[in-house]
């Protein structure tokens, strides 16, 4: 029976699959339609189902099985996990699946052990687990020593201080680009009386969020006059985003700098000299690297493709055996 090996990355709002030797097959919204009644199961997953947040579907109920980085909808989280798999493994091919599955950086033995479940319930015959900036670091330049890496996804940010032998210090921080739709959707209700829907918000912070305070993109969105609870059209700008996006940035450099504080001197000085590197989906905010430069006083690193970091970082253990061995030791 033939064997393939993947990489999964099942992030807060994206799921990265990476297959051995191939790359990345597939990428897509963390999201599942349930239907409920008689004809429970899936309705769609991933950008299909993304589609339906916020919308009156009859039957149907959307799921985001993670929140922060960990799983809160176990029996969600199995049926998507399985759907994507479908899509990546051929039909009627008989297969034994083994998969790196990535986690937060420090999630609990509980929450490694639920991440394990799922993916043998989703078709996995062999499971295991590693921490994302494990991972990540993989995607690094070979033989860098100690280094500062800063992965900023949907649902949660991982810091940590890694070297070649693997985690020196570390934690995941429940910001991230979920936090700053929200945000977003507050503020705008606040000051502008506009009440914009979640799929909306992060399109813009995605379109127009800048860290640079003279940014003027702008872009039309549809939501709704609090006033009187009409649908109306109103052109947002960067700047009317801007302090809400800065504001949690602000909280990612704040935990770093207190995490580089904690370093002895030797490690600290290495730090600096090799600096920072940053990946994920939120890390591609315009003005980021500048930001981070000017808060931790050091070279800060936008990696390449960075919101599939984590899945390609996993991915180089399934290409290096002698690489793989390292994880078990």
């Amino acid at each position: 029976m033939a064997i393939i090996e993947l990489a999964i990355d099942i992030g807060t709002s994206n799921t990265t699959i990476y297959q051995k030797n191939v790359g990345v097959v597939l990428f897509e919204p963390s999201v599942i339609a349930i239907s409920q009644g008689r004809t429970a199961g899936v309705k769609c997953v991933g950008l299909e189902a993304k589609k339906l947040v916020g919308k009156v579907t009859s039957g149907a109920v959307v799921n985001f099985p993670l929140f922060e980085g960990v799983i809160t909808l176990p029996f969600a989280a199995v049926m998507m996990l399985k759907s994507y798999l479908q899509r990546v493994i051929p039909k009627n091919l008989k297969v034994k699946i083994h998969a790196i599955i990535t986690v937060p950086c420090g999630v609990s033995e509980k929450q490694k052990e639920l991440f394990e479940n799922v993916a043998y319930e989703a078709g996995i015959n062999q499971a295991l687990i590693v921490e994302s900036p494990i991972a990540t670091r993989q995607t690094l330049r070979k033989n860098l020593s100690e280094c500062l890496v800063i992965d900023i996804g949907g649902g949660k940010t991982d810091i940590s201080i890694t070297d070649k032998n693997g985690i020196l210090c570390g934690c995941s921080l429940g910001v991230g680009g979920n936090n700053m739709d929200t945000g977003i959707i507050d503020f705008l209700s606040d000051e502008l009386k506009f009440k914009l829907g979640l799929i909306s918000a992060a399109n813009s912070r995605i379109k127009i969020g800048s860290l640079n305070q003279n940014e003027s993109s702008s872009i039309q969105v549809n939501g709704r006059d609090l006033s009187n609870g009409a649908p109306i059209a109103m052109e947002i700008d960067s700047k009317n985003i801007y302090s809400t996006v800065l504001y949690y940035y602000q909280k990612i450099a704040e935990l770093t700098k207190a995490m580089l504080l904690g370093l002895d001197e030797i490690t600290f000085n290495n730090v600096q000299k090799n600096g920072a590197f940053i990946m994920g989906g939120a890390a591609q905010i315009p003005g980021l690297t500048e930001f981070l430069e000017r808060a931790l006083c050091m070279p800060v690193n936008l990696m390449d493709d960075p919101a599939f970091c984590a899945a390609r970082g996993a991915g180089r253990f399934l290409e290096d055996k002698a690489l793989m061995q390292t994880l078990y030791m």
